[in-house]
């Protein structure tokens, strides 16, 4: 054979055997690409509308329960008589309906023990056509996972926790864990007391859509949106499953619910109640008040620092800086306190006033604005705190301001000491509930302060 003849056929077996060594490579990158396929299938427990599922049976270890579809919620038809977690068996349809596994592993039953498969929590969801099972079992020495199987498949499957956790059946997980079953629109009272004593009552006028406190508070400035927070909070307080303690509960002394420090009584537009019986000091270490509902005769534990409604007063729904009265719409004041004896007129549209009969002009900026300090100072209210229960007479003022308006109408604003350097509001001459701070007497930036500097501008002193 001749040279040119041997080159040419040393490159064509050289070229047979490249083709066959790709060939050999596609072949098996084919074959592995098809058994990951496969493996990722098998890995894919259920594919279906999670929306489909009219109803769910829990085998639990501490029983069996199933809820039904009805009227676009759920609700426990079988096992028990507890107000069911709508959130959490909507959750279990959604994840199921989806659930995928990360690994599997041998159907060895052997070990069905340490997967915590020998005695499994079951969930059966049932759409009207089919039925999809599965069997949960314990959580990984890592956490990582949760040991599921299927009846119609021989391996064992492992979940993410995040997934494994909602599907770990018990009666805990399917209680509702809600504080209480309103939404943010439903509430019509609010009464809270403290070892049997009131201490807020807030009521909405459907009509009107607002909330009030009970008359003896009617002439404190109540302010609308101070409620709306508390209802956001309070719909929104729950539990974890942890958190799910006795149902008829035999003793209540164990939690420190048989004379409970608070009661709070919520009631909806429909007429549905919720009394609430609330120890803050069950668990203070952890942060946890044991509560009873009444109605569904249930003890769990919350969060004490979500439990807002107990933390509140009176003072905390009326508006806290209020103007009485403003410079522009009087005529007159008569301002006493103390050594203090000032009568003044006001005519804002020809610029002057007198003080005890001496002319002064507003249209001298200084002077124009010692006086409007003064009146700011007597028309503005800037209340401390609230005390319905005391019952202070109109006697010895430390400080009264008799104001004349520009429609005729008169206005008097007195305090008197109430100690603590507070001092008691009285309007008209009655007693409001409020208390301001006895720095308005006297002080920096007192009525007498800024009496003092008009007297100063107007070079009456």
């Amino acid at each position: 054979m001749n040279k040119p003849i041997a080159a040419l056929a040393a490159l064509v077996v050289a070229a047979g055997a490249s083709v066959y060594a790709v060939t050999a490579v596609k072949d098996k990158k084919d074959e592995d690409d098809k058994k990951a396929a496969e493996k990722a299938a098998d890995n894919i427990l259920f594919e279906f509308d999670s929306k489909s599922i009219t109803k769910a049976t829990f085998k639990c270890p501490d029983g069996e329960y199933t809820a039904e579809y009805i009227n676009d919620e759920w609700e426990l038809t079988s096992g028990g008589d507890f107000p069911l977690d709508q959130d959490y068996v909507s959750n279990v349809c959604t994840y199921v309906g989806k659930l995928t596994a990360d690994v599997s592993f041998d159907n060895d039953k052997d070990k069905y023990a340490a997967y915590g498969l020998d005695d499994p929590g079951v969930i059966e969801l049932y759409d009207g056509e089919e039925t999809y099972r599965l069997n949960i079992g314990g959580i990984s020495p890592t956490s990582e996972y949760y040991y599921i199987t299927l009846d119609d498949r021989d391996r064992v499957y492992a979940v993410d926790s995040l997934y494994g956790s909602v599907l770990k059946t018990s009666r805990e997980m399917l209680f509702n864990k809600y504080l209480v079953p309103f939404d943010d629109y439903s509430f019509a009272e609010i009464k809270v007391s403290e070892h049997g004593k009131t201490v807020y009552d807030l009521v909405r006028n459907a009509e009107t859509d607002t909330w009030s406190l009970p008359d003896q508070f009617s002439s404190l400035p109540f302010s609308q949106t101070s409620v709306d927070p508390l209802i956001t909070v309070t719909t929104r307080v729950r539990t974890s499953a942890e958190g799910v303690r006795e149902t008829h509960p035999s003793d209540l002394s164990v939690y420190g619910l048989d004379k409970p420090h608070f009661t709070a009584e919520l009631t909806a537009i429909d007429g549905t109640k919720r009394t609430l019986l609330i120890n803050p000091e069950y668990d203070t270490e952890n942060g946890y008040s044991s509560v009873y509902t009444k109605e569904t005769d249930q003890v769990m534990l919350f969060p004490t620092i979500d439990l807002t409604l107990i933390k509140k007063t009176p003072y905390d729904f009326i508006t806290k800086n209020v103007t009485n009265v403003e410079y522009a719409d009087i005529t007159a004041l008569e301002y006493t306190s103390g050594d203090i004896e000032a009568k003044f007129t006001s005519d804002t549209k020809e610029g002057k006033g007198t003080l005890n009969g001496t002319e002064f002009s507003l249209n001298d900026s200084a002077i124009k604005l010692a006086f409007q300090n003064i009146v700011g100072s007597l028309g503005n209210e800037n209340i401390k705190n609230v005390d319905i229960s005391a019952s202070p007479k109109l006697e010895d003022p430390l400080l009264t301001a008799a104001f004349t308006k520009t429609d005729g109408t008169k206005f008097t604003y007195q305090l008197t000491d109430a100690g603590n350097d507070l001092c008691y509001v009285f309007i008209n001459g009655k007693y409001t509930g409020a208390l301001v701070s006895a720095d308005i007497v006297s002080g920096k930036n007192s009525a007498a302060y800024f009496y003092d500097e008009f007297l100063i501008a107007a070079k009456m002193k």
